[in-house]
């Protein structure tokens, strides 16, 4: 059942008696919108939106400060997906929760982070306010992904992890020499953090 699922991390991890644990459980489940006769059903019994529900359920039942977030949205339809994003911003609010968002969704990027961190093949390529990040994109592989240039980008990443050069050289339309042979370093320009050797600082910017 649904609650023996939320139950189980609490056995095993804090000393709540069997009546505390009960009472968290109530709690949570009501937090993330669900009741109490919620808990006595098994998950095949719920719909899509109300099993991600019972997913945030189960993140939450220890009291993180944290939550990682790997594409929430992805198995939801459309008319669902509102609902669990204004619930996340809802409990994000409520309990001072931190999210690290993982996504290839950009409205739901630009509706709930703060901080944007793009990766190229595991490797940080932009980082910045999502609001500059988005609006006003400094790297290549970021104004590429925003354009929609290509539905498989990851098809001309450099797969080789002794490669000495930029991971997205391949691809890149301001590809020079260098690129191949030397990893980018770390560049702030305009408040973002940009990887690329083409991309030049601003005066008063650092290398990293």
């Amino acid at each position: 059942t649904i609650s023996s699922l939320l139950d189980e991390p609490l056995r095993n991890i804090t000393r709540l008696d069997k009546a505390e644990r009960k009472e968290l459980i109530i709690k949570v489940l009501n937090l993330v919108g669900l009741k109490s006769e919620h808990g006595r059903r098994l998950p095949h019994m719920f719909s899509a939106g109300e099993r991600q529900r019972i997913a945030l359920a189960r993140a939450l039942i220890l009291e993180p400060v944290c939550i990682v977030l790997d594409e929430p949205l992805s198995a939801l339809d459309i008319s669902v997906r509102s609902q669990i994003v204004n619930l996340m911003l809802e409990l994000q609010k409520t309990l001072g929760l931190s999210y690290i968002l993982i996504t290839y969704n950009l409205q739901v990027i630009r509706h709930m982070s703060d901080q944007l961190l793009v990766l190229c093949n595991g490797q940080m390529v932009e980082y910045g306010p999502t609001q500059q990040v988005l609006d006003t994109p400094k790297h290549p592989y970021t104004k590429d992904i925003l354009k929609n240039k290509s539905k498989n980008l990851k098809t001309h990443y450099v797969e080789d992890a002794s490669f000495p050069g930029c991971i997205y050289c391949d691809r890149c339309d301001l590809v020079a020499e260098e690129c191949y042979t030397k990893k980018p370093s770390q560049q702030l320009i305009d408040d973002h953090l940009v990887s690329c050797h083409k991309i030049k600082a601003t005066d008063g910017s650092k290398n990293s």
